[in-house]
């Protein structure tokens, strides 16, 4: 590669690139750590003092300067998206390219525009994807063949009610609770129309099935690896973002519930039960296996991650569940099954992400979203509805659970921070320049 000249053109070009690399990254929803450090990473290609980048889950600001007679300060407002995988590792390739010399600032930046430019996949591929992670977490939580089937039709409709909802309020919380609020009164309708056709399915597999392409599984990640990284004031923003949007489920599912009563829905076979155990340690890993793996495809469409990373995906989701079920049958308890499995997706999906030189939550988001505690959302919200003394418990299970997984991502994480700075020390001390 021909060696650029760098004058003050240059550095505003560089800037911009810079720029628009976090502004991608932000709008795709990646972790805060990774948009300033490969803002930063851009940035100190130009061999200046001073090069600093803040960024927030609102704003980016770069600073670029010789210390002497140029400085450039840009501030830009950024603007949260869809949740895209795919383009934070293209991004993370682009910027990875252009810091090892393999590419100039022109050729990074034309194909950073073009990213840019992308369109997200198809709404028909999108629907796809809802109804795979509906059906398949319906029958990994306990669920027969036919409320997988139910879940499936119900999730294609959920992916409707996202697309076109979200289009008019363009609000997410609003528009989260008005599709939560679907999916519980669906789910009442299916098994009512069943009962009357003398088949029987389940409101609550399919209820929770359903819910899971709703759950904050990405903020709840961005929030733990942003304290991992020290970002304390972003870390806090997605935790806000989390709690919201589970707030926002239980509404829904809560008004959905009521309304299905008072219309006369309900009836005694509705009752609340959930057990993933179906009498055998096999037929569990055989069930949840299927089940994770159609789950875990499914949100690789929703989520836009590279189809490419599809196998690794579903080994992450596959071994962490296979994890819990062990942990269940073992008869250790719901929160340390959910730590313990959280724990083996964050070290699957750091090997991963270091053998293919791809970012983690990758491979992390198929790993924790079915430990997520979608279940315990909906049993909070049944329970209240029922007007049961339990809903307190069981809105209290619901947080603990969630803190759990922050906390198996913050120790696992930590322990492999340690250890790869320790590899990387010795290295050093080896090969001293």
């Amino acid at each position: 590669m021909d060696t650029e000249i760098k004058n003050e053109s240059y550095y505003k070009e560089l800037v911009n690139f810079s720029l628009l690399a976090g502004l991608i990254l932000m709008a795709s929803r990646a972790e805060t750590n990774r948009v300033e450090d490969t803002v930063s990473r851009i940035l100190k290609t130009s061999g200046l003092p001073i090069t600093e980048a803040f960024v927030l889950p609102t704003g980016i600001t770069i600073t670029l300067s010789d210390n002497k007679d140029m400085t450039i300060c840009v501030n830009k407002r950024t603007a949260p998206g869809e949740v895209n995988i795919n383009k934070i590792h293209e991004v993370n390739q682009v910027s990875r390219d252009f810091c090892s010399g393999v590419k100039n600032l022109e050729e990074s930046y034309t194909r950073l525009k073009e990213i840019n430019e992308e369109k997200s996949m198809p709404l028909w591929i999108k629907l796809i994807g809802s109804s795979l992670a509906s059906g398949g977490f319906s029958v990994v939580f306990g669920g027969s063949v036919l409320d997988g089937v139910s879940s499936l039709i119900i999730g294609l409709i959920l992916g409707l009610c996202l697309h076109y909802v979200k289009k008019i309020l363009q609000k997410d919380f609003l528009t989260i609770a008005i599709c939560s609020f679907i999916v519980a009164f669906l789910g009442v309708l299916f098994p009512w129309v069943a009962i009357k056709l003398n088949i029987s399915i389940s409101p609550q597999y399919i209820i929770s099935g359903c819910l899971m392409p709703l759950v904050p599984g990405v903020a709840i990640t961005n929030s733990v690896r942003d304290v991992l990284s020290g970002d304390f004031l972003s870390a806090c923003a997605r935790a806000v973002e989390a709690v919201m949007i589970a707030a926002a489920i239980a509404l829904g599912v809560s008004g959905g519930l009521y309304v299905s009563e008072i219309v006369g829905l309900s009836n005694s076979e509705m009752g609340f039960v959930l057990d993933i155990n179906r009498g055998s340690l096999p037929l569990d890993i055989l069930y949840g296996a299927i089940s994770i793996v159609i789950a875990v495809i499914g949100f690789i469409y929703l989520m836009e991650i590279p189809r490419k990373y599809i196998i690794q995906c579903c080994i992450t989701g596959c071994m962490a569940w296979v994890c819990f079920i062990v942990f269940d049958y073992a008869e250790i308890n719901t929160v340390w099954s959910t730590f313990l499995a959280t724990l083996v997706a964050e070290l699957v999906s750091y090997i991963f992400a270091r053998l293919y030189k791809a970012p983690v939550i990758t491979f992390l988001i198929a790993g924790i979203i079915p430990l997520v505690p979608g279940i315990y959302i909906y049993r909070a919200a049944y329970f209240f509805v029922i007007r049961s003394p339990l809903a307190s418990s069981a809105l209290t299970d619901t947080i603990k659970l969630a803190a759990v997984i922050a906390l198996g991502i913050l120790v696992m994480g930590t322990i492999l921070q340690v250890i790869s700075r320790e590899i990387k020390t010795i290295n050093r001390k080896k090969n001293p320049k």
